[in-house]
């Protein structure tokens, strides 16, 4: 966010959730003002990954500001329904330990999620093997989410997940389901957001990014060089269509689905 200050000042009136706050640091000193203007309860809520620096620091620079609450794991009688006693005692009360899977199904199954399996090839590669989760319209999500307007969705941190989701669930639509769909995620870091490959066997390697001049990271080239794809692609939201070093060629998802997917169904 290039100005945090700006708006966080635009949103006084609304609960502003701020996640991994721990990565920047330099907005303790924003909130405080803001609060010392205000003291209203829970208009910030700081998410981040617990350490006693992180801690030290938070409660140093907003004291008498701020209120702790630790996040639990799930306690057995919160997991009732979903695990036995016995497989809570083993396997504790963090969600990926219980057995979520028969929500996810019902979920999915009733075509509100998407459920992208990793893979794509055995390469002797030690690969994620975690599917990755989709609510499959964008306006649900947004809604659960309580983004009302575009503005306000441009500065929410869902956006990039958000608009990778989006354009899964259009290509999706664009190809009838007939392709095959994976992700593509080492435990190295390589990693592409989007493999496909069509009827006739051919392999893309899509990238998604919400932005007019994406930067790549090594992980994708990493994963360009293991799969050897015959298309690479970044797909934006809009702009005109232009080629990057390696072959790879940023495309807005309009053209991409129009020109690029639809005449290959």
């Amino acid at each position: 966010m290039a100005s945090p200050g700006l708006f966080l000042r635009e949103h006084t009136d609304e609960c502003v959730i701020i996640d991994e706050i721990q990565r920047l640091p330099s907005l303790y000193s924003h909130l405080r003002a803001l609060i010392d203007e205000r003291r209203d309860p829970a208009r910030f809520i700081l998410l981040g990954s617990a350490s006693p620096s992180i801690i030290k620091g938070v409660s140093e620079s907003l004291a008498g500001r701020v209120f702790f609450t630790e996040l639990m794991p799930f306690s057995l009688l919160e997991a009732e329904g979903l695990a036995s006693w016995q497989a809570h005692w083993l396997r504790g009360g963090f969600p990926n330990a219980l057995t979520m899977t028969q929500c996810i199904d019902l979920l999915e199954g009733g075509f509100l999620v998407n459920r992208l399996q990793p893979g794509y090839a055995n390469l002797g590669k030690r690969l994620v093997k975690t599917p990755k989760i989709y609510i499959r319209d964008s306006g649900l999500l947004h809604h659960l989410m309580r983004i009302r307007d575009y503005d306000s969705l441009l500065g929410n941190p869902v956006l990039g997940a958000s608009w990778e989701g989006y354009v899964i669930e259009q290509i999706m639509r664009a190809t009838h389901r007939k392709w095959e769909y994976y992700f593509y995620r080492t435990q190295h870091g390589a990693e592409v957001d989007l493999v496909l490959v069509n009827p006739a066997g051919t392999m893309y390697c899509i990238e998604i990014k919400f932005s007019s001049a994406p930067v790549l990271s090594k992980g994708f080239y990493h994963s360009i060089e293991d799969l050897q794809p015959a298309h690479k692609y970044v797909i934006v939201p809009a702009g005109d269509s232009y080629p990057k070093e390696g072959g790879i060629r940023v495309i807005n998802l309009h053209d991409f689905l129009s020109t690029v997917v639809a005449v290959r169904v």
